[in-house]
């Protein structure tokens, strides 16, 4: 984290020194990263807890028929129907939970990685390509460390922001 602090601040200091504009294309991910991510989070952990008790009767009723001390019950008795209801009922339990939250996600994933790439990276490349090609307003050797930079300092923000979102995911629980 702190690695990554130093890093983005080397670079933006490289940046701002070319063009300060170009900055303002961080802001939208570093925002998208503490709101999207969060209410991702939130949803990723609210699944998880659904889950938690059917995963926990899939599991046992998958290792009563294995290990050795119930398999002779399961053999002399009825009781593995019973066994084969639960798990199929836990199982179908946790495909229903899956799909209640898993587009919501999806959709929150596709948000967060859309705004990242295209909207934040993009843009500052297309604005950095822009003034050099069209309005010859940026020299092509500034151009080309623009554009290395720039990739830089988003891996860099991105990493920083994923990591206070592990933060505050591991928080959840």
């Amino acid at each position: 984290l702190f690695n990554r602090m130093f890093s983005v601040a080397m670079y933006t200091y490289v940046i701002i020194d070319i063009d300060p504009f170009l900055m303002l294309f961080t802001i939208p991910p570093i925002i998208m990263a503490f709101t999207v991510s969060k209410k991702h989070s939130k949803l990723a952990h609210e699944l998880d807890m659904k889950r938690q008790e059917e995963l926990r009767q899939r599991d046992y009723t998958r290792r009563t028929f294995y290990f050795a001390d119930f398999a002779k019950e399961m053999r002399m008795t009825e009781i593995y129907k019973v066994m084969f209801e639960r798990f199929d009922r836990s199982v179908k339990n946790i495909i229903t939970y899956t799909r209640q939250y898993g587009i919501r996600l999806s959709i929150l994933d596709y948000i967060i990685n859309e705004t990242r790439e295209v909207v934040a990276f993009m843009g500052a490349m297309f604005y950095a390509i822009y003034r050099t090609l069209v309005s010859g307003t940026m020299l092509y050797g500034d151009c080309l460390v623009v554009l290395n930079t720039i990739q830089r300092v988003f891996s860099s923000i991105i990493t920083i922001a994923d990591e206070f979102v592990n933060f505050y995911k591991n928080s959840l629980y």
